[in-house]
């Protein structure tokens, strides 16, 4: 799984989930910092990107009319193993998470 995380991530989830092996691009890196949900979205599309987010209605995917790559909303607030154990178990089991708004810990833990 390819993930652009917003730039309201930590860098501590970041970081871990480079370390299991993620491709992890910051958004204030690939685009700029302050580039609107949408601009994030577009990029994430084009590329194979799933965004990871604190917002858990990232750029209003939730009632947006256009596709999206999928997003994963994330408790920030969540213990940084608990976040990376969800995502490395929604990328073994989630086939494609186009379209798709996931929260994480959650159940996935």
């Amino acid at each position: 799984m390819r993930i652009l995380a917003d730039e309201h991530i930590p860098n501590r989830y970041v970081t871990a989930l480079q370390s299991e092996g993620f491709e992890v691009v910051r958004s204030k890196d690939a685009l700029y910092e302050g580039a609107p949900d949408s601009e994030v979205l577009d990029y994430a599309g084009e590329r194979n990107f799933v965004v990871l987010s604190e917002d858990r209605d990232f750029g209003g995917v939730e009632t947006r009319d256009e596709d999206h790559a999928g997003v994963i909303a994330c408790d920030i607030r969540a213990k940084t193993g608990d976040v990376v154990t969800a995502i490395r178990t929604i990328d073994e089991y989630a086939d494609d998470l186009s379209g798709s708004v996931v929260r994480v810990p959650g159940k996935w833990v």
